[in-house]
């Protein structure tokens, strides 16, 4: 059971649930940058947690089904059609042998999550910065030719994601920050700009970080290296913020006011370049309590109302 690429699209990486464990050994973890999005996919569709997808860059994908398929899209809307039908997102649906999924340009949002039944076979999340992971295990995103092979799964039935569950992604997005043990070395000035004026996210950013463009903060001096979290806020010297992501390097030396919440950083993965954005203190019992929610919710099937 597979797809077969027709156009790759701008960029597409297939991505499980990321890798744990191997920061030490220099590795990345990878995986879906949109979270929430990429849970309600494999959700969609009872595959487990973990399960591969592919994460759609802007658009541009055209698949053909090579035997029939339950399938699920989620995130943003790009303009989906099968054939010439067109296909909103957030649902489930079964495309056809010899039936073409295709993708145009971004109408809300800019990341789509493509899952199937059962789940895309992968090794591992596809990180192209290391060359690992992906179809073939070389980091690669996918090309014209690729075919997906498709992990057997049951028959599914159509469903959609509840309207309460869908996000708005042009509402106002703040980024909610956790401060770390570094926070306190910041002056009074820095804090006060950090969350007292708003930010624009640069197209400068990518999967390894999401840079913000604004009037400098002061950071103070360079620290010894140190393992870093998902979400980490650096502050390099040129005084504007990064946020790393999923695909950050593992180690570094600037200064880091602390972490943005993991829910908050699924929001931010689906704005466009220029997009405002402002930073709110949140306390990490506040984080910790809404993740696990999030993940009960999805680990444990409960059922779609």
């Amino acid at each position: 059971m597979s797809l077969r690429v027709i156009k790759p699209g701008i960029l597409t990486l297939p991505q499980d649930g990321g890798r744990r464990g191997v920061m030490h050994t220099g590795l990345t973890q990878g995986g879906p940058l949109d979270l929430h999005a990429w849970a309600w996919a494999n959700r969609l569709l009872d595959n487990p947690w973990g399960a591969g997808t592919l994460e759609i860059h802007y658009g541009g994908l055209e698949l053909e089904a090579e035997d029939d398929l339950w399938l699920a899209l989620t995130g943003a809307d790009l303009g989906a059609r099968i054939d010439d039908t067109p296909l909103t997102p957030w649902q489930s649906f079964l495309l056809r042998r010899g039936q073409r999924l295709r993708f145009g340009t971004p109408q809300h949002g800019v990341r789509a999550y493509l899952a199937v039944a059962g789940g895309f076979a992968m090794d591992g999340p596809t990180v192209p910065r290391e060359g690992l992971g992906g179809l073939h295990g070389d980091g690669r995103p996918l090309a014209i030719g690729d075919r997906l092979p498709c992990i057997p799964g049951l028959t599914r039935r159509p469903r959609t994601v509840p309207s309460r569950f869908r996000p708005d992604y042009s509402a106002p997005l703040p980024l909610r920050l956790i401060p770390g043990a570094q926070f306190g070395t910041f002056g009074t000035e820095a804090r006060a700009r950090l969350f007292g004026k708003p930010w624009r996210l640069s197209p400068r950013s990518d999967r390894m970080g999401a840079r913000l463009e604004g009037a400098p903060i002061a950071a103070p001096g360079g620290l010894i290296s140190e393992g870093i979290a998902l979400g980490a806020v650096q502050v390099p010297p040129d005084g504007q913020p990064i946020i790393l992501l999923n695909d950050r390097q593992t180690l570094g030396g600037y200064p880091k006011l602390g972490a943005i919440h993991p829910l908050d950083l699924a929001a931010l993965a689906q704005r466009l370049p220029g997009t405002e954005l402002r930073l709110r203190p949140c306390t990490l019992l506040e984080a910790q309590a809404e993740m696990r929610d999030l993940l009960h919710f999805f680990r444990t099937q409960t059922a779609l109302s």
